[in-house]
């Protein structure tokens, strides 16, 4: 389970979803008020990993998530899919 340190609440434009093969609960929010919004722009979401605060860049869709999870030898990112279930959003 990885719930967003408190800290980061309320999460804004954030919700939760478990990964489909494993059932690991993940808390997601947009990152839109953080200077790193330019690296990545078309991962709108951090998706936070444990729960001392570590995320990853993601795009969250209804059953899908593409989470950024390295990074190549080319400065490249590496992006896993994930199938999700049990997807809500906090705020609509």
């Amino acid at each position: 389970m990885s719930y967003a340190p408190s800290r980061f609440y309320p999460l804004e434009n954030g919700g939760y979803f478990r990964e489909s093969e494993t059932d690991n609960f993940f808390e997601y929010a947009a990152h839109n008020n953080f200077i790193e919004d330019t690296v990545y722009p078309e991962f709108q979401h951090r998706v936070f990993v444990d729960n001392e605060g570590s995320w990853r860049y993601a795009k969250i869709l209804k059953k899908t998530a593409y989470i950024i999870v390295d990074i190549n030898d080319y400065g490249e990112p590496v992006i896993e899919k994930w199938q999700i279930k049990n997807h809500r959003r906090y705020n609509i």
